[in-house]
């Protein structure tokens, strides 16, 4: 690529539990029990991540990004990450993030200027993931790090990440909380169907992780962090942002660690570029999202290849939005994720 960017897809997935050799890559007893658990995922919902082959093809997802005018994508695996295909084993996950993490390297060695990794970390074991996310970042080219936002019973102003978050901070990457549509937790498992599962956990995890982030104190503490909250949309962020006030003014006791109403700090948290929050390209309220938090603070997500995402035709629905003015849409497709992303985005 040799100019900048026109537009930058700040969330895109590829799905590689079926192409991945598992038992290769991670070997052993271990890995062939992980290439089982990944046909099983595959089998049950791995298919609405693979409708494009471009969810395990470089060469078949550029041909795909120049023909919806996309210049550059940050790619994120499915969206459960490692505990996709552990079976279950928590142990194995760690192994599965760094065998990941590795595939989608290669994957982006197609063409380094236009794809970019994210790299997965596995949050119950906070040591194997500071470890990972260090060499995926210093080895690897990874631009960010991803979690979940649903970690077993913690939430994520828990001491326990800490860690994490200094090193996060230290190596100067972005913090990539992404949703989820069949965590184990209690957001989903009521639900007997993946597509409740889907529509319920990724407008709760989100919020919840924001709420966490900001009145739990994180971005307070870590005053260089970068964080983006993806795959939940932005059309919640005004009532969201409201309730949170609301119950700090009620309960200010219960938010010991920080030292504004959540409004106040969420201001300007965007003001420094270290807040974001990704957007479906045609939801209803994006504009009235963006009127609370600010043209600087969200940022444009293809997707692709899910069976949910427009493909083709993404870009051109934010481009014939007439709820947003040409500022708001060039840093809706563009600025803001080179802002959230940083040197490591382009060559």
């Amino acid at each position: 690529m040799s100019s900048l960017p026109q537009v930058v897809d700040a969330d895109g997935h590829v799905e590689p539990a079926l192409v991945l050799d598992w038992a290769r890559a991670i070997g052993g007893a271990d890995g062939d029990e992980v290439a089982m658990a990944a046909k099983r995922w595959f089998d049950l919902v791995g298919h609405g991540s693979s409708t494009h082959a471009g969810a395990w093809d470089p060469r078949a997802r550029l041909v795909d990004m120049t023909t919806d005018g996309i210049d550059l994508a940050v790619l994120f695996g499915s969206s459960r990450g490692p505990s996709s295909v552990s079976g279950g084993d928590r142990r194995l996950e760690p192994v599965i993030a760094r065998a990941f993490n590795d595939w989608l390297a290669d994957y982006c060695s197609e063409d380094r200027g236009r794809l970019k990794p994210a790299a997965w970390v596995a949050l119950h074991d906070v040591d194997a993931a500071c470890a990972e996310a260090r060499r995926a970042v210093e080895t690897r080219d990874a631009v960010g790090i991803v979690f979940n936002p649903c970690t077993d019973s913690y939430s994520l102003d828990d001491p326990r990440f800490f860690d994490l978050y200094h090193l996060v901070q230290d190596l100067d990457v972005p913090l990539l909380v992404h949703g989820t549509g069949a965590v184990g937790d209690f957001l989903s498992q009521r639900y007997q169907t993946h597509t409740r599962r889907h529509a319920v956990a990724f407008p709760l995890s989100i919020p919840m992780a924001t709420m966490d982030l900001v009145c739990g104190g994180v971005l307070e503490r870590f005053d260089r962090l970068r964080v983006a909250l993806l795959e939940a949309g932005v059309g919640w962020l005004p009532w969201w942002i409201d309730r949170l006030d609301e119950h700090h003014e009620l309960a200010p006791y219960a938010s010991p660690f920080i030292s504004a109403d959540p409004s106040t700090l969420i201001a300007r948290y965007v003001a420094e570029n270290r807040i974001f929050w990704s957007c479906e390209p045609d939801e209803a309220c994006l504009g009235a999202a963006i009127d609370c938090v600010g043209t600087s603070a969200v940022v444009f997500a293809s997707d692709y290849p899910h069976v949910d995402c427009t493909f083709p035709g993404a870009v051109d629905l934010v481009r014939k939005r007439d709820d947003l003015d040409a500022t708001a849409k060039q840093r809706l497709l563009c600025d803001n994720a080179l802002t959230l992303y940083g040197e490591r985005l382009l060559p």
